[in-house]
């Protein structure tokens, strides 16, 4: 009478053809199962970050600001009591120049909250789409034709440039071709 043959006597036979054990197949599965999710998770994490930057001008997107207000608004209030203080975190629509960041620059120096006392911001970084107009006319700005040297290539697309004073962050999340956000350095 044969033995009678199992299923895992089976696939212990298979692997040891292959020189590979089940444990070591199962873990080798469930790596690139983990790698997978993890990818996906980073996806969306990243998409749902986003979100904010590409809803932001819409009073009715998923996130507003505190004031009720969109994101990027001409009018956000200081506080609810009168007299209604408000400031604007909205840039006139212009195509991006020398010009724009130093408007961009004096303005965060003259920023002030509602009780009067400076809040120190430094926008040294520039967000854009990645391939976008906005790219292409910061990048020919700070970098002229070299920029493709200086280059810091970072997770999921996201590429620096950088010149030593200030970063172009390229993002495949962004949607807008033309639209740019200055990101206020912590070092001063």
């Amino acid at each position: 009478m044969l033995p009678k043959t199992t299923e895992s006597t089976v696939y212990s036979y298979e692997f040891e053809k292959g020189k590979m054990d089940l444990t070591q197949r199962i873990s080798e599965e469930s790596a690139k199962n983990t790698r997978r999710i993890m990818y996906s998770m980073r996806h969306e994490m990243n998409v749902e970050a986003y979100k904010m930057l590409n809803d932001g001008f819409n009073p009715a997107a998923q996130y507003i600001s505190p004031d009720l207000r969109a994101v990027f608004s001409a009018n956000h209030y200081f506080t609810e009591e009168a007299p209604l203080a408000t400031f604007s975190n909205l840039l006139p629509a212009v195509s991006p120049s020398l010009s724009v960041l130093r408007d961009v620059e004096r303005r965060a120096g003259e920023f002030m909250d509602a009780a009067g006392q400076q809040i120190i911001l430094n926008p040294k970084r520039i967000m854009v789409k990645t391939g976008s107009s906005a790219s292409h006319d910061w990048k020919q700005i700070f970098f002229g034709e070299n920029y493709r040297t200086s280059v810091l290539t970072g997770a999921n697309g996201v590429n620096i440039y950088t010149n030593g004073e200030y970063s172009i962050v390229d993002s495949p999340f962004l949607k807008s071709d033309t639209a740019y956000f200055f990101l206020s350095d912590t070092e001063y």
